[in-house]
């Protein structure tokens, strides 16, 4: 079953829940069946576009990203519908309180590499832009190139060229944030509560990467995944970075990841795939 959602931004959202779902909710039914209706609820909030920094994290600038992002935004058409698979509305596991890094949950934690021309035109044409929407993604990388094709993007500064003109955004709850965001639409999800979360059962440590070891190079990850009904990550499933410098390091969660095994999340008894979040970090010991 994928939720369908009438979606857009400043009117009235219309939300529909097939009663025939896909192959994954249909197996995961067949085994195990609750009432979803009895544990739904509606969760509403603003999607938008920010600056991400080295880390990725949202920041306040650099004034090329905050200009594409305006420029982006003011492009951007909502798709009529949108479908969601069931993890993605699940929901993301633990509290964000205390992370500088608020995601947007639902599969919606992505980012918009782009490279500027001298004249402010995208270097790349292709976008790579997953999210668990695929018509979000589609509306959304129409909207860049709408914008590249009106000479909305900006001109990129002597600063912005000592990074080769490249310019990160990621999508965030513009709700969240406390920098500079532009909406792009408002979306209400219907988002099914999951009475106990995901459980780690076993975890490889992340293996330090060797070079950042001898140089003595730190980071923190952040990261998200989805866990199947079955315990395991899911590796069809987007896996976002939410937060990172180094991409040893990522790549070091990620593997250890992927040899995890978990207690799934579960609703009414029934094991259900959920969307989870993890911080990592790396440190020498002094």
């Amino acid at each position: 079953m994928r939720a369908l959602i009438r979606a857009g931004f400043g009117c009235a959202i219309v939300l529909i829940v097939p009663a025939v779902g896909s192959g994954q909710e249909r197996a995961a039914v067949a085994q195990c069946s609750f009432d979803t209706a009895a544990v739904t609820s509606l969760h509403t909030f603003t999607i938008g576009l920010a600056a991400a920094g080295a880390d990725l994290v949202p920041v306040d600038g650099p004034p090329e990203a905050l200009g594409a992002a305006e420029a982006i935004a003011s492009h951007f058409a909502a798709p009529g519908s949108m479908s969601l698979p069931l993890w993605a509305r699940v929901g993301v596991m633990g509290s964000s309180a205390s992370s500088p890094v608020p995601a947007v949950g639902h599969g919606f934690d992505d980012f918009i590499h782009l490279t500027l021309s001298r004249d402010g035109r995208l270097g790349d044409r292709n976008l790579d832009i997953r999210t668990a929407s695929a018509e979000f993604n589609e509306a959304l990388a129409q909207a860049v190139l709408r914008a590249d094709s009106a000479s909305a993007l900006p001109v990129p500064s002597e600063f912005l060229e000592r990074t080769r003109n490249r310019v990160t955004l990621r999508l965030v709850d513009v709700d969240k944030v406390n920098v500079p965001s532009f909406p792009l639409m408002r979306m209400v999800i219907p988002t099914i509560r999951a009475e106990s979360g995901v459980r780690v059962i076993r975890l490889p440590g992340a293996e330090y990467p060797r070079n950042a070891a001898y140089a003595a190079v730190e980071d923190s990850v952040e990261v998200q995944y989805v866990v199947s009904e079955a315990g395991v990550a899911d590796v069809n499933a987007p896996f976002a970075l939410l937060r990172v410098r180094y991409r040893p390091f990522a790549e070091a969660v990620i593997e250890a990841v992927r040899k995890g095994t978990f207690e799934p999340a579960r609703v009414r008894g029934c094991p259900i795939p959920m969307l989870v979040r993890q911080a990592f970090f790396f440190a020498i010991r002094r």
